[in-house]
C-alpha cells in the first residue's frame, strides 16, 4: 500500500469520525431540547386551573395532556432509537398538539376579554410557557436539519459542530434563548392585552391650507 492511499484512508476515517462527532452532538441537543418541553408541558397543565371557569377549561385539560404525552415520546425517540425519520414524525405531531393547545389558551383569554367566562388570577406566566415550548419545537426543527444534512454527508467534509449547551441559551444565533423568542418574535403575555383594556392614541384632527409655493409657501392650520 503506497503512502498516498494510506493519507486517503486516514483523511477518510477522519472525516467520518467528525461526521459521527457531530450527528451525537445534535442528538444530544435534541435529548436537552425535549427534556425542556416535558417540564414545560408538565408545567402548562397546572397552569390550565386559571381557566376553570371558562367553557375552554375541560379542551385545556385535554389539550395539554396530549401535548405532554408529544413531548415524553420526542424524548424517548432522542433518548432511545435515534431514528431520524422516527424524530421527524414525532417532531411534526409536537408541533401540531402545541398549535392546537396555543389556539385554545389564546381562545379563552380573548372570550373571557370579552365577558364570557372569568380567568383567575394573571396567566402571564401561561404565555412564557408557550412561548419557550415553542422557541424548543423551532429548536427540534433545526436539528432534523442538521441530521438529515449530516446523513447525506458523512462522507464529504462536514464543518466541525459546536458543543451545545442548551441551558445557556445558544443553539443558533439566528433565535433567542429559552426564555422566549427575542423582540422582533416574542409574543408578549396575557393580561398585558387580552385581559386589560387600552386605548390606541390618537393623533390631533385639523385642516391644513396652503396659500402660495416655494420659499413664499404660507400653511394654515384651523
Amino acid at each position: 500500500m503506497t503512502g498516498t492511499s494510506i493519507k486517503s484512508i486516514l483523511a477518510i476515517a477522519l472525516l467520518v469520525g467528525v461526521a459521527t462527532q457531530a450527528n451525537a452532538d445534535i442528538w444530544v441537543h435534541v435529548d436537552q431540547q425535549a427534556a425542556d418541553i416535558e417540564r414545560a408541558t408538565k408545567a402548562l397543565r397546572t397552569e390550565v386551573d386559571h381557566y376553570r371557569n371558562t367553557k375552554y377549561y375541560g379542551k385545556l385539560i385535554s389539550a395539554t395532556a396530549v401535548l405532554k404525552g408529544k413531548a415524553v415520546h420526542v424524548h424517548n425517540v432522542a433518548y432511545h432509537s435515534k431514528s431520524v425519520k422516527a424524530l421527524k414524525n414525532a417532531v411534526k405531531y409536537l408541533d401540531i398538539a402545541f398549535h392546537d393547545a396555543e389556539a385554545l389558551f389564546d381562545r379563552a383569554e380573548l372570550y373571557a376579554a370579552n365577558g364570557n367566562g372569568r380567568i383567575r388570577g394573571n396567566t402571564a406566566h401561561v404565555k412564557k410557557l408557550l412561548n419557550k415550548i415553542d422557541a424548543c419545537i423551532h429548536y427540534l426543527q433545526d436539528d432534523l436539519r442538521k441530521l438529515t444534512k449530516v446523513k447525506t454527508t458523512q462522507y464529504r467534509a462536514p464543518v466541525p459542530a459546536k458543543k451545545y449547551n442548551a441551558y445557556k441559551g445558544g443553539y443558533s444565533k439566528s433565535r433567542a434563548a429559552y426564555s422566549g423568542y427575542g423582540k422582533s418574535n416574542y409574543k408578549p403575555a396575557y393580561n398585558r392585552g387580552y385581559n386589560k383594556s387600552y386605548s390606541p392614541s390618537r393623533g390631533k384632527s385639523g385642516v391644513n391650507i396652503s396659500i402660495g409655493g416655494g420659499r413664499s409657501r404660507i400653511a394654515l392650520r384651523f
